[in-house]
């Protein structure tokens, strides 16, 4: 939900700009995208067990806005930040800002 903020934030902000950091590339799989876009599924049973509607509420948002986050996140500038990659994204961080 939260990068569903900070995507809504970017566009009336254009000066702040959405960097992923990402601890493993299981993203990037397209079949954990396809598990993942089987949410509804969840939903539904959280709906059906659950009195909690803030939960479902944010459940629901969030399928709606599955394949926004995922070609969002995909065509965004990401980081690497596994610890044996965390210094050169750094690097790569720092020369980005500074238009290298």
């Amino acid at each position: 939900m939260e990068t569903i903020r900070t995507f809504d934030f970017q566009k009336w902000f254009d000066s702040k700009k959405f960097v992923a950091c990402f601890l493993d590339d299981d993203f990037f799989n397209a079949d954990f995208q396809v598990e993942v876009a089987n949410l509804h599924k969840l939903v539904e049973l959280k709906q059906n067990t659950s009195h909690d509607s803030q939960k479902i509420t944010r459940f629901r948002e969030l399928n709606i806005k599955l394949d926004d986050i995922f070609y969002r996140l995909e065509n965004c500038y990401s980081l690497d930040v596994r610890p044996e990659k965390f210094e050169s994204s750094l690097v790569q961080l720092q020369n980005h800002l500074n238009g290298n």
